[in-house]
């Protein structure tokens, strides 16, 4: 069988729920989001600037806590794969399309910008059958995964297809570091290679940073490098 569970949990809108907020807000709050945060009022906010200090925090709880809500159910799968007896059966794939930004940058949400906090996401796979427990090092991209997966099930793809096989790559943290690429339509491209990162706005707007020494990417350094 196959599964493709797309939820849209940690996604606008924001929502509480009661079991997991009391994990990521502490203390009382009674102000305008209280209950959630749709898309539309993030959206304003990007216009308007940043709430207060306790609104932003608040903001972000939801957030969170709407990615433990998405964790449990997760969890909830895998309990059933265990007592149906095929967990260990069964390829696991974790990846997501974006992130969101929490004012890191001086905004919030997500489709604005190339930092990070936006780009940079998970890919985690379980498939005791072939893949060890490791970390992958030189860098992934999205397209990656259909040629991985074909290849982990011994599937033959026809034609051309984008991307690469990341299965004979596991667990070598020496690997030649991957181009890792990104863009916001057609007017902002990124490009990453190991630590060092380029933000390419148009002639004359070029942001770099060096990722191990700067996650946060405060410190731009395009005049030296």
């Amino acid at each position: 069988f196959y599964l493709y569970l797309g939820t849209s949990d940690p996604h606008v809108t924001y929502r509480r729920h009661k079991t997991f907020i009391k994990d990521y807000f502490k203390g009382n709050y009674s102000g305008r989001y209280m209950k959630n945060i749709t898309g539309q009022e993030l959206a304003d906010l990007k216009k308007k600037g940043p709430p207060s200090d306790k609104d932003k925090r608040r903001i972000e709880s939801l957030y969170e806590n709407e990615i433990a809500f998405n964790d449990y159910h997760f969890g909830e799968l895998v309990k059933t794969l265990k007592s149906e007896g095929i967990y260990d059966e069964t390829m696991i794939i974790i990846s997501a399309d974006h992130g969101d930004e929490f004012w890191e940058q001086g905004s919030c949400g997500h489709g604005h910008s190339l930092y990070q906090e936006l780009i940079n996401v998970p890919l985690m796979i379980r498939w005791p059958t072939s893949l060890k427990a490791g970390r992958f090092e030189a860098g992934a991209d999205g397209v990656d995964l259909l040629p991985t997966i074909a290849s982990l099930i011994g599937a033959k793809v026809k034609g051309d297809i984008q991307g690469r096989d990341l299965s004979d790559q596991q667990s070598i943290g020496d690997a030649y570091p991957q181009a890792i690429m990104a863009s916001k339509g057609v007017e902002q491209f990124t490009l990453q290679v190991g630590p060092a990162k380029v933000i390419y706005r148009g002639p004359g707007s070029v942001e770099s940073y060096h990722l191990n020494d700067d996650i946060k990417e405060a410190t731009d350094l395009s005049e030296s490098h």
